[in-house]
């Protein structure tokens, strides 16, 4: 049952001419961060830092939406209302939906760090901190499908979720207390815990310090992801099928 969703969810995806240009933009951006880089075009370290940090969260975010308007589509077209009626729950195939779309934001991601070639850090906090930012996954896939009734409204939608993306860049910028002030924002997780490798900062210049350590960050991130993911299901579900 399990290959039959996967099989299931890869033509899905495929079929539609903006999910395939979207699968391929984490990875446009990671070359895209590496040229400028390479080229050193992005001289100015707020620039290289912003430039960074989209690279980061860009799988995460993408992938979310992908998924968000998957979600839609079925919505639209009554195929969560039909597999609620069959023997496999509608919440199960909705999941399942979304962890494929997790575990591609996650390959993207660690792929889109290495393209990049904008940080220096071993594999497994390259795996760490990619899944850490694939936690948006979850969290954007649920909220577009709650605060959007098809298609349309989706793309609204992540107007006002695509602001999630860009506020850890003025994280990465902040010290002390002001920090926490973005706490709520997924992506400040795996900012922050860059932010605390030895090292990891070497291609780019920042002037803000970490408050706590790397496993501190990534701990406290996945902690907070799981509780924004499981609040934006429970908004989702609320939503008629």
């Amino acid at each position: 049952m399990l290959a039959t969703f996967v099989r299931f969810e890869i033509k899905n995806l495929l079929r539609d001419e903006m999910t395939r240009v979207m699968l391929l933009y984490p990875l446009v951006l990671g070359g895209l961060a590496r040229l400028l880089l390479n080229r050193h075009l992005l001289t100015l370290p707020f620039a290289a830092v912003t430039a960074a940090v989209l690279v980061i969260l860009a799988a995460g975010f993408d992938f979310g939406m992908i998924a968000g308007f998957s979600l839609l589509d079925d919505r639209e077209d009554r195929v969560l209302l039909s597999i609620g009626i069959s023997p496999v729950s509608a919440d199960l195939y909705v999941w399942v939906k979304v962890a494929f779309a997790f575990v591609a934001a996650v390959l993207a991601g660690i792929v889109t760090i290495l393209i990049s070639g904008t940080f220096t850090m071993t594999p497994p906090s390259t795996v760490l901190i990619a899944t850490l930012a694939a936690m948006q996954v979850p969290i954007n896939a649920f909220l577009v499908s709650a605060l959007a009734h098809d298609r349309a409204e989706g793309i609204a939608a992540t107007k006002f979720t695509g602001i999630l993306i860009f506020l850890p860049v003025v994280a990465w910028l902040l010290t002390g207390w002001k920090q926490w002030l973005l706490a709520f924002v997924p992506g400040f997780w795996p900012i922050k815990a860059i932010q605390a490798l030895p090292g990891a900062t070497a291609a780019v210049s920042t002037r803000s310090s970490s408050a706590l350590g790397f496993s501190a960050y990534v701990g406290m991130g996945f902690l907070w992801c799981f509780i924004a993911a499981a609040a934006a299901f429970i908004l989702f579900r609320r939503r008629p099928v």
